[in-house]
């Protein structure tokens, strides 16, 4: 059993390996204005990209294009346009603030998304923890949006909103009212909904296709087979010398477990968060007498409440395989060691932390096989004379059907 995660160690460190994001239909304008129809490399950019991977055609080799190649490009429900920009860099993150108010800006030329498209254009760019927005009117300008958190004194931190003056000529439209505006947070949904409202009333034919993919919501039932392999020992202390080892043995039980899953709608929906409750019950008995121990009965019930975070690698339209690793919290439900001895009647476990490894197959976002091997886990059972533990190893196969 304990070979499991070695072999389970390979299969995953060849999937990050060898898998693959594949090539989709798009386009892109050189900088004379040519239009090249071919094939991207669609990652899912979560942060701006400064290069994309392009190919003529299906089969010919692909070659990098940088910002400085490429004037715009769309793939999927992808658009990035290239700008030269003024952007103020500052960081978000409350360690990092500084006591400067107003922007400071550094030229730079960068592909910015196109999130809203029309008169009244909205850019956003992200790099790591940074996410600003531009405005483009009329084809002309491009602007930051600027908004800015800084520190008063060490204790207290104050905002900069010049973001909400740049968009008054919005107030202009019946649809938009002062309030609205003042009311308004710097964030891509509420930023998206303004300037469609703004393109609208500059409009009222302008019509908008979202271009966000979306997170999606999975429940999935997960009942399977786990192989619980258990030993029960005492730790020597000045009072017990010898340390005692009773083996119950690799003996199979049923699970039962329900997945709720968020895919995250960046990278390709390749990235998802898991939250698994699920149910592991047995019991075993050992007839080996040793030392001053009798003939024991093991009694297991727990609930695992696992977290987890997959990745995906799609193999087609309809299959891919995913990887997953888990955080278990665990709450135990009456687990306990019986002996046939009259001065060691009864252990109960500890309540106690498991991590996990899963490698599995998912078909049409419908029917799932997953391996799962635990780490590893300890129950401590203390008494008056000595520190007893269990050494346990698991590893499941589990079955999934996707509810909805």
């Amino acid at each position: 059993m304990k070979k499991s995660i070695t072999v389970f160690t390979c299969l995953f460190m060849t999937l990050f390996t060898f898998g693959q994001i594949k090539f989709e239909k798009g386009y892109y304008i050189n900088n004379k204005n040519e239009k090249k129809v071919g094939w991207i490399k669609n990652i899912g950019w979560k942060n701006n990209p400064d290069k994309i991977e392009y190919k003529n055609d299906k089969n010919s080799s692909a070659k990098v294009l940088y910002t400085q190649d490429i004037k715009a490009f769309g793939v999927g429900q992808f658009k990035y346009v290239r700008f030269d920009v003024k952007i103020d860099r500052s960081s978000p993150l409350l360690s990092k603030l500084n006591t400067v108010k107003t922007p400071e800006y550094h030229d730079e030329t960068l592909l910015l998304k196109e999130l809203v498209e029309g008169y009244y254009s909205l850019f956003s760019y992200t790099d790591s923890n940074l996410k600003v927005f531009f405005k483009l009117e009329n084809q002309l300008d491009i602007e930051q949006l600027f908004y800015k958190k800084y520190k008063i004194t060490e204790y207290k931190i104050g905002e900069n909103n010049s973001f909400k003056t740049q968009l008054i000529s919005f107030s202009q439209c019946s649809t938009i009212s002062h309030q609205k505006l003042n009311n308004l947070s710097y964030s891509q949904n509420e930023l998206v909904k303004l300037f469609i409202k703004a393109n609208q009333c500059k409009d009222r034919n302008y019509s908008y296709v979202a271009k966000k993919s979306k997170s999606k919501f999975y429940l999935t039932a997960r009942p399977g087979l786990i192989l619980n392999s258990l030993a029960y020992k005492t730790t020597p202390n000045s009072t017990s010398p010898a340390k005692t080892t009773i083996d119950f043995g690799t003996k199979p039980s049923f699970r039962v477990g329900l997945e709720a899953e968020v895919i995250f709608g960046f990278n390709k929906n390749k990235w998802s968060f898991i939250f698994e409750p699920s149910y592991n019950g047995y019991s075993a008995r050992t007839t080996e007498k040793t030392n001053s121990f009798y003939e024991g009965e093991l009694t297991y019930s727990i609930l695992e409440l696992a977290l987890g975070i997959r990745h995906y690698f799609f193999l087609n339209d309809t299959s891919k395989i995913f990887v997953n690793f888990n955080f278990i919290p665990i709450v135990d439900l009456g687990s306990k060691l019986d002996f046939d001895d009259p001065y060691r009647n009864s252990f109960e476990f500890s309540s106690t932390r498991d991590f996990s490894l899963g490698l599995g197959y998912n078909y049409r976002q419908k029917l799932s096989f997953e391996y799962r091997y635990y780490l590893g886990r300890k129950e401590t059972m203390p008494n008056l004379l000595t520190r007893h533990e269990s050494d346990a190893q698991y590893m499941s196969f589990i079955l999934g059907y996707t509810l909805f």
